[in-house]
């Protein structure tokens, strides 16, 4: 599989400029590079050996959605390689925690923060923190400087479901 940019030229993709299928039956998803100009993109599928078939081809934007300090709010992941990527306005000094609970991400997955340099803020693990399906409180670093972060999460094993989820005061 590859995609084409409005001149032709391939985005990136897992393996450089393409992607392979694994199964029929077995689906994928993957990860684009961010498209780089405005304008009809396409996706070229190429079967391997003399297959014929169908397929279905679903396109999915990363979910964007901001937080709010002190609200819970409802994170659901449809699709396989999809991550949330949660904003929240924070200012310096702030001492926060990130509470995930009625998590059904079949294998936990991780979290990370960014500051808008895309430098990692500290969590438990050189900016990384994991979690289970029992959820958990993550605990930030001091924020270092007021801006807009961004909450990244990752499903583990490309999977699916969702969280609730709570930037919080601690």
């Amino acid at each position: 599989m590859q995609v084409l940019q409005p001149n032709g030229a391939p985005i990136s993709l897992p393996s450089s400029t393409s992607a392979t299928i694994p199964s029929a039956t077995a689906g994928a998803g993957f990860h684009m590079a961010t498209l780089p100009v405005a304008g009809t993109y396409t996706v070229v599928i190429t079967p391997s050996n003399i297959a014929t078939g169908t397929i279905s081809v679903t396109l999915w934007r990363d979910v964007p959605d901001p937080l709010t300090i002190g609200t819970p709010y409802s994170l659901s992941i449809p699709f396989r390689n999809q991550v949330a990527r949660l904003t929240f306005a924070g200012t310096a000094g702030d001492a926060l925690a990130l509470n995930l609970s009625n998590v059904t991400f079949p294998g936990g997955g991780t979290v990370q923060v960014f500051h808008p340099t895309l430098s990692n803020i500290g969590l438990p693990v050189v900016g990384t923190a994991n979690f289970t399906t029992a959820g958990g409180v993550i605990t930030f670093a001091t924020l270092p400087g007021t801006a807009t972060y961004t909450v990244v999460i990752t499903p583990s094993a490309s999977g699916i479901g969702g969280a609730t989820v709570t930037v919080f005061r601690r």
